[in-house]
């Protein structure tokens, strides 16, 4: 059990060690410091609990334990801030990540962590309208120099990893930088879900399950990572657990947007048309573009009175504009049209968003909502 206070530029933690059965008190200790020595309070603290609990340290968690700097308080604030906007994961929010880090930057310029959040939200371009030609150079500069400043930097080795799996399609690279990551900390499990990722659109879809299933149970309560257990599923056609997974992940938040749309696109694989139909109303309800919340209106009505197909004709008029001047929205578009079964509005929609290295352009191995093209020479060449 553990408690921090942090009160005029220092910084205190306290921690003991209980034993549950049977209970009894075994230890406990105050640390304090210096706001600027946070980092090398977190590593003594951890040395301390793990002498106590009896456990063995790798050479490399002792080198890392041993080597934590000095920071800026103020670049680690932002820093900190940045992150939590990271994981948002909207237009708006990756801005305001881009914003801090870069204020944290202008506090410390060689404070390694800010730069390769700088790397992330380049990486997620995408949601900031960037152009992916333009982000990748940029993302690929900031994850260098803060693997520079810190080779054991495992948020940079993660950044160079994404920049490399998403836009440089460079999936052996990509492994290798998250395999580093795992050397360096096996408990990662931000390293895990990208790992799985990697393994997902290389086709392994087994060996990725099992990684998004290590991130799971390293940390239970992620919705990012219970979402993307349940979408290693979907890809691997187990649907059923790919279903009872994402569930699962909602139950966790249910105003995940990304958890109610993997499970309605899962139920229409199954041919439950109209859970997939309730699901990605509820998913678009939830969307950050104005067009998903009007979308998430119609959908129910369109199926009541029409189809499964009607519900994607809806679909499709909200989406093309946005997607006319979004590059995220391609293989989205690509594949409303593959669903609907017109395959040459379907590959002109890849083959762009192959040009401009559309995110979601990665998964076009694996995709089962893109088996109908599969005989095409045209996707057999893409």
């Amino acid at each position: 059990e553990g408690s921090v206070l942090r009160a005029d530029g220092r910084v205190r933690i306290t921690a003991q060690l209980l034993e549950v059965a049977p209970e009894r008190h075994l230890w406990a200790e105050n640390y304090e410091r210096d706001l600027r020595d946070v980092l090398a309070l977190q590593s003594e603290v951890a040395r301390a609990i793990a002498q106590q609990i009896k456990v063995k340290l790798t050479s490399q968690e002792q080198t890392r334990l041993a080597s934590a700097r000095p920071v800026n308080p103020a670049a680690h604030e932002a820093y900190l801030r940045g992150r939590a906007w990271l994981h948002s994961l909207t237009e708006g929010s990756i801005k305001k990540a881009f914003d801090q880090f870069q204020i944290a930057l202008q506090k410390d310029p060689n404070y390694a962590p800010a730069w390769a959040g700088l790397a992330r939200c380049y990486v997620l371009g995408n949601f900031m309208g960037v152009n992916p030609q333009e982000a990748v150079p940029k993302a690929k500069e900031a994850a260098a120099k803060a693997i520079e400043l810190d080779e054991q930097g495992i948020e940079a080795h993660l950044a160079l990893a994404s920049v490399l799996l998403f836009y440089g399609w460079e999936w052996v690279r990509a492994e290798q930088e998250i395999r580093r990551v795992l050397a360096f900390n096996p408990n990662e499990t931000e390293a895990y879900s990208l790992l799985g990722t990697v393994l997902v659109v290389v086709g392994r879809t087994e060996e990725a399950i099992s990684a998004h299933m290590r991130a799971v149970s390293l940390d239970p309560l992620s919705v990012n990572a219970s979402v993307s257990l349940g979408r290693a599923y979907y890809f691997a056609r187990r649907y059923d657990e790919a279903v009872e997974q994402l569930r699962k992940a909602i139950d966790l938040n249910p105003n995940d947007r990304w958890g109610h749309f993997f499970l309605a696109i899962t139920y229409e694989q199954q041919e439950k048309f109209d859970d997939f139909a309730r699901e990605l109303a509820r998913a678009m309800a939830l969307g950050p573009n104005p067009d998903y919340i009007k979308l998430s209106e119609e959908i129910p009505k369109a199926y009541a009175q029409g189809s499964h197909a009607e519900v994607l004709r809806i679909w499709e008029k909200s989406w093309e504009p946005y997607a006319a001047r979004s590059r995220a929205q391609a293989s989205s578009m690509a594949i409303l049209y593959a669903r609907l079964g017109e395959k040459e509005r379907a590959m002109n929609w890849l083959e762009r968003a192959f040009r401009e290295r559309s995110r979601a352009i990665i998964y076009v191995k694996v995709e089962p909502q893109l088996d109908g093209l599969r005989s095409d020479p045209r996707f057999q060449a893409l």
